[in-house]
């Protein structure tokens, strides 16, 4: 299986201004959605790769979610990707 790392989570349009605005765009074209600026998306790098996943981010998100898809793909979600994601939810959580 191919594992999957945390690269950052961003707002939007950091992500866009990062260089990442494809994966978002394609991302965002995938689940036939428009996301806001201020909106958060994770950005995963598939290890030994020069792929890279989006994943949208927000107090509802579930870490379980974004596994299955990866296993989908043949992919793991690193211990340490799946403890930052999951940390960052539970600010967001908070934070409502």
């Amino acid at each position: 299986m191919l594992v999957a790392k945390l690269i950052a989570i961003f707002t939007v349009k950091e992500a866009i201004d990062s260089g990442f605005g494809d994966y978002v765009k394609l991302r965002a074209s995938y689940e036939n959605n428009i996301y806001p600026d201020d909106h958060y998306v994770a950005i995963l790098n598939i290890v030994g790769t020069s792929c890279y996943l989006a994943f949208f981010i927000n107090e509802h998100t579930n870490i379980n979610d974004i596994k299955d898809e990866l296993y989908f793909m043949d992919t793991i979600l690193n211990h340490d990707a799946e403890v930052a994601i999951k940390r960052f939810i539970d600010r967001l959580r908070d934070n409502k």
